[in-house]
């Protein structure tokens, strides 16, 4: 990332605990092969945006830059990866890769999740939906 290019947020409903993100990383019902947990993702696009687009219920929401994300798993071996899925917003699927040979994994391991529950930060949902 250049100096002073925005940052890349990713925000996700609710707080991302770990058990959260283990419970809700599954197969997206519409991009079948794709295994992660919903987000939303833009480039351009502010964590209130991202939150307003995605419509989330909840009253909290998790939020980091990718690029957070990525150091948090890189030193167990994984990445992350941002998929653009079906869905509301700017909907995406955070996939979590071995380093070594790029396969997807299908569940999420606990030390992923909790240097990824780790990462985000939390506020208040600037624009709850109904």
């Amino acid at each position: 990332m250049t100096p002073f290019a925005h940052p890349v947020w990713v925000v996700r409903a609710g707080a991302a605990s770990v058990d959260y993100l283990i419970r809700g990383y599954t197969e997206h019902t519409r991009a079948r092969g794709v295994f992660g947990f919903s987000v939303q993702s833009a480039a351009g696009k502010t964590v209130e945006e991202l939150a307003a687009a995605g419509r989330f219920p909840n009253a909290q929401i998790s939020y980091a830059t990718l690029d957070t994300l990525q150091a948090a798993v890189q030193h167990l071996g994984y990445r992350v990866r941002l998929v653009k899925t079906p869905g509301t917003g700017f909907h995406h699927t955070l996939t979590v890769l071995y380093d070594a040979n790029g396969i997807m994994l299908r569940t999420l391991p606990r030390d992923a999740a909790v240097a990824i529950s780790a990462a985000f930060q939390r506020m208040p949902n600037p624009s709850p939906a109904p």
